[in-house]
């Protein structure tokens, strides 16, 4: 049987905390890769001992063993600096490149910058768009390139003819796309994220979900008649986290049996936090950082509903998670949502960004439990297993016009 050589080039470390799309995405790719395929990873590290720099190594993620070149060491990869991440994994990728072999491996990149290096290669090279480009707009994206967007494309506009498929997982995205590049449209596609069922599923019956929040978080007091509500993703502008705090205000002075969950971090969580003093709110709202996927996973099951408050999106996984889990999910109205949070059947979408009619959505959501079963959650994204979702895209790779160099 012959070999797909999948080499992988993104910004992360396996091993590392890791938050957001781009890393459960990397950790589901390993963990179905199909047995004609062969995989390996070009990252950044968080260990210079256990993963040096410039060196490859065989590690163990995903129950695989992959081989991982680190070009880049960073403290944190969820936090950025002066000096955007992207900017510095794509100048050391640069310098090590030499070291990285590329013959008979299919490219496939995560960011639009690092595909420069590559531009002349003969590789089949795919490209996956994580978000929505025109997020680039967005007033509250803290995306780099938000402040010299016209650059961004002057990029993109140089990369795009030498790549080979362009997976977007917006649609919104996908048409802009399409538009501005109608000569190749036909190499982009849409495609979905997915849950892992077999980490995200319901609560299993006989466990108290006050019980399991106990074993969970240590020190969070609940009683058997409060609503524990769940934020998980990064607490930055296009994620708007500052308009939760201002609904959960307006929430809680509708009913004081509710409190919030926040997992994540990021550039705003020390505002997150002042809004929280402002409103007195410090023994209702927890933030409990990054939590590793397993421990997400157990979280959300003892939760009961998710809120999304995103000025801006993609498709997010965290919302097929929590509907995989069986709870519903309060929105706003962005991105790919709307496919899978069905109005009065497994949430509720708010098309204005505004806090008090979220607060209203949650409250209605909240109670009317039967309208909102665990079931019509569940099958709310029957569609969207990660098994069937990754086959799809191993499928499509296969059949691209060649593998490996390009005659």
């Amino acid at each position: 049987m012959p070999k797909y050589k999948l080499l992988v080039i993104m910004q992360k470390d396996p091993l590392g905390e890791g938050i957001g799309g781009m890393h459960t995405y990397l950790k589901g790719l390993v963990k179905f890769l199909p047995d004609d395929f062969e995989i390996e990873l070009v990252g950044i590290t968080t260990d210079r001992i256990k993963r040096p720099v410039g060196k490859w190594r065989t590690i163990r993620f995903s129950n695989r063993e992959i081989n991982f070149f680190p070009v880049l060491f960073t403290k944190n990869q969820n936090k950025g600096g002066k000096i955007p991440l992207s900017l510095r994994f794509v100048i050391s990728l640069f310098r090590y490149k030499s070291r990285i072999p590329l013959e008979n491996r299919i490219l496939e990149f995560h960011r639009i910058e690092p595909v420069v290096l590559f531009n002349k290669s003969r590789n089949i090279k795919v490209i996956f768009i994580h978000g929505n480009v025109e997020e680039l707009y967005n007033p509250y994206s803290e995306i780099k390139w938000s402040t010299m967007p016209w650059l961004y494309f002057q990029l993109e506009k140089m990369v795009m003819p030498n790549v080979d498929k362009v997976l977007v997982v917006s649609e919104e995205g996908l048409n802009f796309y399409r538009k501005r590049y109608k000569y190749i449209k036909d190499r982009f596609s849409f495609v979905p994220t997915w849950a892992d069922e077999d980490i995200f599923h319901p609560l299993e019956s006989g466990l108290e979900k006050e019980n399991e929040i106990k074993k969970l978080i240590d020190g969070f007091q609940t009683s058997s008649g409060d609503k524990i509500l769940l934020f998980a993703g990064r607490l930055v502008g296009s994620k708007n986290p500052l308009l939760l705090i201002d609904s959960f205000h307006k929430l809680y002075a509708m009913d004081k049996n509710i409190k919030l969950l926040i997992v994540g971090d990021g550039s705003l969580r020390g505002k997150v936090e002042e809004r929280i003093n402002e409103y007195g709110l410090e023994e209702k709202v927890k933030l409990l950082g990054i939590l590793s996927q397993d421990e997400l996973a157990k979280l959300i099951r003892v939760c009961d509903l998710l809120v999304l408050t995103s000025a801006c999106e993609g498709m997010p996984m965290v919302v097929i998670e929590a509907l995989a889990s069986g709870i519903p999910v309060v929105s706003t109205n962005v991105g790919e949502v709307w496919r899978v949070v069905k109005d009065d059947y497994s949430g509720l979408l708010v098309s204005e960004h505004n806090a008090s009619e979220i607060a209203k959505a949650i409250i209605k959501v909240l109670k009317n439990k039967k309208g909102f079963s665990a079931d019509n959650c569940v099958d709310a994204v029957k569609d969207y297993n990660i098994g069937v979702v990754l086959n799809n895209i191993y499928r499509t790779i296969r059949n691209l016009p060649s593998t490996g160099h390009k005659s």
